[in-house]
């Protein structure tokens, strides 16, 4: 149904894929590529700092004593550093520690486990001279759609309440989706299925080939990521989103267990991945050669803890994200074979 057609790395911190999707029918092509369009640029997440700590600075006017930039370029530089993984919380923090004359590049942020940056090289700020910088930041996880200040208190805001931006904490007003630009064009191909009768007029020969032809679309899809993410895994996260959205017309008003399998026959598709579990519950399935949801909701929450180093708040973790995402309940009762 689709396949990639090219896929470049532009540079570090731009990569590019296009796809070719199809044949569907006539008129099916806008709604698909529309839909994926949408969903690859709102619903993708991705990390992003979103505050700073600075050693020694108050208010971002100030002037640190050998810094090259302002502290507003400074800010400005850190929003745009590219990161790529997985962090266990929501939020979590990293730090910075150097001492000048030097370059500051996005290999001397010291990152938590998991996170990497999609360019080391990514320029930060310059140190002039001798001279120690110091600063603390927070990393955070979230869509273009997440808002870090919430309007109402009906919203959940991103940040725990045991993390304070603090009195000296600048905010970045960051901007988590990975894609840098979507588009896509849709292609009329006429197929067609009849054959030349006999001992007939040109005309209705001509008449005879326009009824028995049918015209078929292909949509061409374009991806550019920032680096964080592949192309190609984010479009395939933009379809298996897409395919949950509409499942959940169909499983909203009905609670289903793991013995119910066959409205769910597409698990073995789907990665534990998409649970976005915490790093010691996925690594515990992993070891345990869990790989995909199909595999995992064969076990009951008894199951999970007789897993080596699978606690009783792992398996909450499982049977809860199991619930919240996919609206599947583990049985009680033991279904491994």
């Amino acid at each position: 149904m689709f396949q990639c057609i090219e896929s470049l790395a532009l540079s570090k911190t731009e990569l590019y894929g296009r796809f070719q999707i199809g044949p569907v029918k006539s008129g099916q092509g806008l709604t698909i590529g529309n839909a994926l369009r949408r969903v690859l640029l709102g619903e993708i997440e991705s990390l992003s700092i979103i505050s700073v700590k600075i050693q020694g600075i108050k208010h971002e006017f100030e002037i640190f004593p050998g810094l090259k930039e302002s502290i507003i370029e400074l800010l400005f530089q850190l929003r745009n550093i590219v990161l790529a993984g997985s962090i266990e919380n929501r939020v979590q923090r990293g730090f910075l520690n150097v001492k000048g004359p030097c370059i500051i590049t996005a290999k001397d942020l010291n990152l938590p486990d998991g996170v990497t940056v999609a360019d080391p090289d990514q320029y930060i700020a310059t140190l002039l001279f001798e001279t120690d910088f110091s600063m603390t930041f927070c990393l955070a996880k979230g869509t273009a759609s997440t808002n870090l200040t919430p309007l109402t208190s009906t919203q959940e805001p991103i940040l725990p309440p045991s993390v304070d931006f603090g009195a000296h904490e600048f905010y970045l007003d960051p901007f988590f989706s990975p894609l840098k630009k979507v588009n896509y064009v849709i292609e009329d191909h006429i197929e067609t299925t009849g054959v030349n009768l006999m001992n007939k007029s040109e005309l209705a020969t001509e008449l005879t080939q326009m009824q028995s032809s049918t015209v078929i679309e292909f949509i061409h899809l374009e991806v550019w990521t920032n680096g964080s993410i592949d192309p190609k895994k984010a479009f395939e996260k933009a379809i298996q989103k897409l395919l949950f959205t509409f499942q959940t017309f169909f499983t909203s008003s009905v609670s289903h267990s793991a013995s119910e399998l066959k409205p769910y026959q597409n698990l073995n598709d789907i990665p534990i991945e998409e649970l976005n579990l915490s790093v010691r519950s996925y690594n515990c399935l992993k070891k345990a050669n869990i790989q995909t949801l199909a595999k995992l909701v064969r076990y009951t929450k008894q199951d999970l803890l007789e897993i080596q180093n699978f606690g009783k708040k792992s398996a909450e973790e499982v049977v809860q994200k199991l619930y919240e995402i996919f609206d599947i309940h583990l049985e009680t009762n033991t279904l491994k074979t």
